[in-house]
């Protein structure tokens, strides 16, 4: 029967370390973003804890050949699952401390899953010791863990990302994973007729499921709704901070502020959804619309409204934050199509023109759609518009010296496709950090620069934003690379604006949530 037991052992042991993996990092995504490098801080993680713990684990088993001690790693793997959801709230106060955002991530990977990792990491050489009674087929016996331990793995992966995370949510998942642990960890305590221990660890257990239930977190007042979406934990905040000038509601998805509604009529210049009336000043005559990402649909929902019978329509990959939109947004009030699928997907199959492509899936500055950037991609975009046909793109960086990185590898992969092109930037000077909006024009002629602002100049519509147009005589495009599906180091070029911009953000952050 043990043997057996031994063999259920190493694949509950692959499920759950899988499962925490992926559940990890959605976990880290409110506190710190989702990103490469939350990633390759949750998985480097993973891996350091996989490896401490089968190094002790072995000297452990070496010394200690009892189910006892089997029994402690599945315990120990257990408790520490379950005060995930505790200490995870101890980790938000992480991203307050005075380092770059990237050791922020790393600090915080630690302390959430470091002993979790280390734990479960132990087991797998004790249920080796435990199961290879003869030596002469040790390598059989350690061949079969290993493949019930992978096909473990397998089986978490799948059900994570496929159905425990949309369906029930990343903490019930951990208290799911703890508790298959933990009725394990009991088998062999009672192999090993350790009565009164296993009491005691259940009476532990319980305390802590009963700490994690009466300490659910009550929803601030202000935030309205939140949720755990098959791609992102959604938050929809009312606020009246001095940060945003105005009240206002904000969506925000994971750590990032994504949208920004204004209670009252009003139009801020400096923000990018607010541009909109600029286009007619290039082509007049705009009738079919698409916006790569919907998010609280602000700009869609602008656009329909200022462009009179206008076809609008839009890709946003999560159809749960559609609903979103529509429920706490006013989306079910305008005449809008959505596409639940990636933007690069659905222009690949569709093969309508458009006047107008407004990209607005890069505006965070933490997590930023490599694949939405790259020459293939832009290429792709440009086939898809008429003649006259405006594709505008919005991202975060500076537009020149430390930061500007981020900005001259995109221009001069958009300007490769589109070589008309006007540059739009939002920020006090140049050297900030801010909102840059890329237009280019399916088309052999375009206005000057100089003629474009002095049309934009004599129109109430525009005329705030004529200053926003940028002096492309003071831009040099070939300071950048081509971004290529087959080479874009996206993140790496926004590491100096990520450092430069998150204190900010976090003042921001921290004004509108606590």
């Amino acid at each position: 029967m043990l043997k057996y037991l031994y063999i259920l052992s190493s694949f509950a042991a692959g499920f759950a370390l899988m499962t925490l993996e992926l559940v990890s990092a959605r976990i880290m995504a409110p506190i710190v973003g989702s990103s490469i490098f939350t990633w390759t801080s949750v998985i480097g993680i993973t891996l350091l804890g996989l490896s401490l713990g089968s190094y002790l684990g072995g000297i452990i088993i070496d010394k200690y050949k009892d189910n006892r001690f089997l029994a402690s790693a599945f315990i120990l793997s257990s408790i520490f699952i379950f005060v995930i959801p505790l200490l995870e709230k101890t980790a938000r106060s992480f991203i307050f401390i005075n380092l770059d955002i990237l050791w922020v991530v790393l600090i915080v990977s630690l302390f959430l899953f470091l002993l979790p990792s280390l734990s479960i990491g132990s087991i797998q050489p004790m249920v080796l010791k435990m199961y290879a009674d003869n030596f002469s087929e040790i390598g059989k016996r350690y061949g079969i863990l290993s493949a019930i331990w992978s096909l473990g793995s397998i089986l978490g992966v799948f059900m994570t990302g496929f159905y425990f995370i949309k369906t029930i949510g990343s903490f019930l998942t951990l208290y799911i994973i703890a508790s298959i642990l933990f009725v394990l960890g009991i088998f062999f305590l009672i192999a090993g007729k350790k009565k009164k221990l296993f009491l005691t660890i259940l009476f532990l257990i319980f305390a802590l499921l009963f700490i994690n239930l009466i300490d659910e977190k009550q929803l601030p007042p202000n935030i309205v709704f939140e949720k755990e979406t098959g791609y992102y934990m959604a938050r929809v905040v009312d606020s009246n901070a001095p940060e945003i000038i105005r009240p206002a509601r904000i969506l925000f998805l994971d750590f990032d502020s994504h949208s920004i509604e204004y209670k009252e009529k009003y139009e801020p210049p400096f923000l990018y959804t607010s541009l909109y009336p600029i286009f007619q000043k290039i082509n007049p005559d705009i009738k079919k619309i698409h916006v790569i990402g919907g998010g609280a649909y602000t700009l869609p929902k602008k656009m329909s409204e200022f462009y009179k019978n206008s076809d609008v329509s839009v890709t946003e990959i999560d159809e749960e934050v559609t609903g979103i939109a529509k429920k706490y947004f006013n989306l079910n009030d305008k005449q809008i199509r959505t596409f639940s699928e990636d933007a690069r997907i659905y222009f690949r199959k569709d093969k309508k023109k458009y006047d107008l492509i407004f990209g607005d899936a890069y505006n965070s500055f933490i997590s930023v759609p490599w694949h939405l950037m790259t020459l293939e991609f832009t290429g792709l975009i440009r086939n898809r518009l008429s003649d006259n046909g405006i594709y505008a793109l919005n991202f975060i960086s500076s537009l020149n010296g430390k930061g500007s990185e981020f900005f001259q590898n995109m221009l001069k992969t958009f300007s490769d496709i589109f070589p008309n092109y006007y540059i739009f930037a939002l920020g006090e000077k140049y050297s900030s950090v801010q909102s840059i909006i890329l237009v280019g024009l399916n088309s052999e002629n375009r206005k000057s620069a100089a003629q474009l602002k002095k049309d934009m100049m004599e129109d109430d519509n525009t005329a705030a934003f004529a200053n926003f147009l940028v002096d492309q005589n003071k831009i040099i495009t070939s300071k950048g690379i081509t971004l290529k599906d087959d080479f874009a180091p996206v993140e790496n070029l926004m590491i100096p604006t990520i450092k430069k911009y998150f204190p900010y953000y976090l003042r921001f952050y921290r004004a509108i949530l606590n």
